[in-house]
């Protein structure tokens, strides 16, 4: 091998500086062990200095097994060896002849033939529940936070598996047999990195705490990209980097506080302990903690996945998904190394070691070869040859992870099961006839005390087959599991009332789980109402005349069970009627007269406390009225009502010269009014008949003309433009009326809009009294029709408006298709629907006054489009954001389905509230150059070729905190000379240069991890 980065990081260390969020397969079988390691290791033909050597040569020196480079002679090894890629004639392969009686003490608690995975507490299995030939389940995770990540807390789970049932749900684990152990980082948690005393105190106090509240069984290591780093040059058994001192020491007193019986397990990636080719940095940087702790450490699963090739104890290369490479990577381990430099790693009992696979790439057909040779030696006839063994008392396998094998049929637990795994010795000592038999299905299934809520289940104890012994009884609802008992009794809660349900339970013995019973069914009890309802809300009065009103409020919500049967109204506080609707017409009023509504609900409890009161003011007699613009009543005039929009003055105590007014209104009806644009519809009239209407004015806020002006129309018609209060009445604190003659429209209404043109409207009071001129004669036929938006479906129609005739006024348009009578308008446009594409059509207007209806316009030709898109999408939902960084975010939304003949052209995404991109294919967008610690609001909105629709409701996203990177040059891949130490910034990461070079195209940091290391996340 040349030893070129370029070489190096793509054939042995494209992995190394990326999370490792997946560890491997498991095998089961929890036992003591106190055994040593295989018999001494044959050394190769000793060299001779006499011989001439070629390429792949194997010879011996000094107990040293070495392989020749290339072709040499009279090149001692002991003075002419390097490691792979350093150009010297020999490579230094593995010690011969080792003593096994000189390995230092191993843990005296280890797993032996034993699967073991990886559980994901996100997952939507109970960690109960997983198949049973998993014997050691390792909980995930345990993540770091605080300062260097040293606090450890519980990552939060699913709804499946919530914290507050995690300790519950680990003892019925271990009441199974299971051993349940919390690992600790993960790819998602912060490095843990312990760095001070402090640090260490932290640790190991949050870790201690979290083992006693959930009852772990022990600890796993599972540290990520630089958590731990060792020094280049430092020594293997007597290290000197701080944070793998402190991290020794940690172990060393959480396993004294727990005792022997304590695990404590370790998941290092390949390069963390194949310290072959290299040794420092992150290569080798779990091979002091093995060493320093080879007494308390339990299992060591080297990851066997994410790894680019990696060097066996045999000196030769290996790539990843192949048996050769699990086995190789366990027995480095059990067997021992030179570590690149020089120092000796030796090794550990096998049953310390487990082989380490994920399920998304190793089969299990693969894993099983590797299984049965490196612990049966069944040769699976590979390029990889044991150095010793077979270990017969190896850890076994794990998985990463249990809930992925579960979700594609347990194909490695089968795997373990057809190995014979679970139920070795660490000493190879029998143990025992082996239970070979699920259970059979219990009997006897039934249901007592059943509520509307729960039922309680009971079944006859399962006789266990032979050799075997009955662990606990699986309960299903509807055939999906709910929990497991180790009686025969089981309590389910949380049902739902009046539902029926089939329930049916299983037995499980160590082979697995047996047949489910019978079903029983069970139907809950129907509950009962016990509250009585709420009080009505958006009580509102419509259609007030002299005598009657209608009253409308929102339909009350019934308490849980129950049904809301009638409402009752009530006059000034008294009852006079119920509804079983949410509306009343109230009759046999008095005119002019204030009363207060209100409305109770009623179910089978009670009935509930009043609405809010409403207050109705009915006409006066003759259909006229008198208002008190934004005030109350005043003598006649009825508090203010009949509107909409606008707000109330702040009116004044200035006494009101109302002198120039004959007839004048009450000074305290000027001295208040409705300011802002507003509209007052007056109800109660006689469709068609004639009205007075006078509106009083008086200005008490403008000081000159000029400083308020406003328009008034009447039925649609304008009849003061540009009005100025101040101007008409001659000065402040002036009465002022204005008297128009109108016709009710055919609702019975006269409608008086006020429109703001400077500085708000401002009305004191409005009268409408019967009487007027007469109308007598019809109105002349409108003219400037025309049509505009016309769609395959609609269009607009606009006409100038009619002049009414003298002592008229107009009341209304008739807008007739073909000639029939399609609607009418107030106003001077309509809006036509329900037209058929491509049709020509013909359109004509008449205008109304008192009198009746005039002629008909000139017709109007409009031919609708052919059919096509005619509607704005609806709003987006689902809109969510993912991995967000302190720059940038991933946001995502559901498809919108398009309207009839349309189709979603894109989605325009908006960053508080200003378009930042239009997305023309797909529903997702990633937002960078953002701030870090920073909230931002995004929303969505899809358009097709009609328009743009609503946008989506907001989503409010904040960004993490700068990390690292701030005025870090970017990495320059055109022959930059970059020297030890030099930083950059290259996808997101902070990189520091490790090996002075001139950089390449090809030497990227991400890569050329022999050139460069990450220190930070951008």
């Amino acid at each position: 091998m040349s030893g070129s980065p370029s070489l190096l990081s793509r054939s042995l260390l494209r992995r190394w500086l990326k999370p490792a969020a997946m560890l491997a397969l498991a095998a089961s079988a929890f036992a003591l062990s106190t055994s040593a390691r295989a018999a001494n290791v044959a050394c190769y033909p000793a060299w001779n200095s006499a011989t001439s050597y070629v390429g792949g040569n194997q010879v011996s020196l000094n107990n040293e097994n070495y392989l020749a480079n290339y072709s040499s002679s009279n090149s001692s090894p002991a003075t002419n060896s390097g490691q792979v890629g350093s150009g010297a004639p020999w490579i230094p392969a593995f010690p011969c002849n080792i003593d096994s009686g000189t390995i230092p003490p191993a843990a005296t608690v280890g797993v032996t033939n034993t699967l073991m995975g990886y559980w994901e507490n996100w997952g939507t299995i109970q960690i109960q529940n997983m198949d049973p030939q998993y014997k050691v389940l390792f909980y995930c995770f345990g993540v770091g936070s605080g300062t260097d990540g040293a606090s450890i807390f519980m990552w939060q789970p699913s709804t499946t598996n919530p914290l507050t049932s995690a300790a519950s749900d680990i003892a019925a684990a271990k009441a199974k047999g299971v051993k349940v152990i919390l690992s600790i980082g993960g790819a998602t948690s912060p490095d843990i990195t312990l760095k001070t005393t402090a640090d260490v105190n932290t640790f190991v106090s949050s870790v201690e705490s979290l083992v006693t509240t959930y009852g772990f069984d022990g600890i796993d290591l599972d540290l990520e990209n630089t958590a731990v780093t060792v020094n280049p040059g430092d020594s293997v058994t007597n290290p000197q980097t701080p944070d793998l001192i402190n991290m020794i020491n940690a172990l060393r007193q959480i396993h004294n506080h727990f005792g022997s019986n304590f695990l404590i397990s370790m998941v290092p990636q390949t390069a963390y302990v194949d310290a072959i080719t290299s040794w420092g940095g992150y290569w080798g940087n779990h091979l002091p903690i093995i060493e320093a702790n080879r007494d308390i450490v339990n299992i060591i699963t080297v990851q066997d996945y994410n790894s680019g090739n990696m060097v066996g104890a045999d000196g030769a290369s290996y790539g990843e998904a192949t048996a050769d490479f699990e086995v190789a990577m366990a027995e480095l381990l059990i067997h021992g190394f030179t570590i690149s430099g020089g120092q000796h790693f030796t090794g550990v009992n096998p049953n310390q070691v487990s082989i380490g696979v994920e399920v998304n790439v190793d089969s299990a057909a693969v894993t099983g070869q590797a299984w049965n040779y490196l612990a049966h030696g069944t040769s699976y006839g590979g390029a990889y040859h044991l150095l010793g063994g077979p270990y017969s008392n190896a850890g076994g396998v794990t998985i990463w992870d249990a809930n992925l094998d579960a979700a594609n049929g347990y194909a490695f637990a089968a795997m373990a099961k057809a190995a014979g795994m679970n139920g070795g010795s660490s000493t190879g000592s029998t143990t025992g006839a082996t239970c070979s038999a699920s259970p059979s299905a219990p009997t006897g299934l039934a249901a007592s005390g059943t509520t509307t809520t729960t039922t309680n289940l009971a079944w006859n104890a399962v006789t266990a087959p032979a050799n075997c012994t009955i662990s606990g009884y699986i309960v299903y609802k509807a055939g999906v599991s709910i929990g497991t008992a180790t009686g025969t009794t089981f309590a389910v809660t949380g049902l739902s009332p009046s539902t029926t349900y089939s329930f049916t339970v299983a037995a499980v013995d160590s082979f697995g789980t047996g047949s489910q019973t019978s079903a029983v069914s069970v139907t809950t009890g129907v509950a009962s109402c016990s509250a009585s309802p709420t009080a009505p809300t958006g009580l509102v009065a419509s259609g007030t005349t002299t005598t009657t009103t209608n009253l409308s409020w929102t339909a009350v919500t019934p308490p849980a069970n129950c049904s809301i049967s009638s409402y009752t109204i009530f006059k000034n506080g008294v009852s006079m009627g119920t509804s079983t609707s949410t509306n009343f017409n109230i009759t046999g009023l008095t005119a002019g007269t204030t009363y207060s509504f209100t409305v109770a609900a009623t179910d089978s409890v009670g009935t509930s406390g009043q609405s809010s009161a409403v207050s109705v003011t009915t006409t006066s007699s003759g259909g006229g009225i008198q208002i008190a613009c934004g005030n109350s009543a005043v003598g006649t005039f009825v508090a203010d009502t009949d509107f909409s929009g606008g707000a109330v003055s702040s009116g004044t105590t200035t006494a009101i010269n109302t002198s120039k007014v004959i007839n004048p209104a009450p000074a305290a009806v000027y001295q208040h009014g409705r300011k802002s644009t507003c509209t007052y519809t007056i109800p109660g009239l006689t469709a068609g008949s004639s009205y007075t209407v006078r509106l009083d004015f008086c200005e008490y806020a403008a000081t000159a003309a000029g400083q308020r002006t406003f328009n008034v129309s009447i039925n649609g018609t304008q009849v003061l433009t540009n009005f100025d209060i101040f101007a008409a009445a001659g000065g402040e604190f002036i009465a002022n009326a204005q008297s128009f003659t109108a016709t009710a429209n055919t609702s019975g209404q006269i409608v008086i809009a006020f429109t703001t043109v400077v500085n708000n409207v401002l009305v004191a009071g409005i009268e409408v009294t019967p009487g007027g001129a007469t109308c007598s004669a019809n109105p002349a036929a409108p003219t400037g029709l025309a049509a505009s938006s016309t769609s395959s479906t609609a269009t607009s129609l606009s006409w100038t408006a009619v002049t009414p005739p003298s002592g008229c006024s107009i009341s209304g348009y008739t807008v007739y298709k073909n000639g029939t009578s399609i609607g009418t308008a107030t106003g001077t446009t309509f809006s036509v629907t329900g037209l058929t594409a491509s049709t020509t059509y013909s359109f004509t207007v008449a205008a109304t006054d008192a009198n009746g209806t005039g002629s008909q316009s000139a017709a109007l030709s409009v031919t609708t489009t052919a059919a096509g898109c005619s509607v704005a999408p609806v709003a987006p939902t689902g809109l969510a954001a993912s991995g967000t960084t302190s720059t940038s975010t991933n946001l995502s939304w559901g498809a919108v389905t398009p309207p009839a003949n349309c189709g979603i052209s894109g989605y325009k995404v908006f960053q508080n509230g200003t378009l930042i991109t239009v997305v023309s294919s797909g529903t997702t967008f990633a937002v960078t150059g953002l701030s870090p610690s920073t909230t931002y609001s995004f929303t969505v909105g899809a358009f097709d070729a009609f328009g743009t629709g609503p946008s989506s409701a907001a989503l409010n996203v904040t960004t993490s905190a700068a990390t690292g990177c701030t005025g870090i040059a970017a990495w320059n891949p055109n022959s930059v000379a970059y020297a030890v130490g030099n930083l950059v910034t290259y996808n997101g990461k902070e990189y520091k240069c490790i090996t002075a070079h001139t950089s390449q195209s090809s030497w990227d940091p991400a890569d050329a991890v022999s050139l460069w290391t990450a220190i930070a996340t951008c």
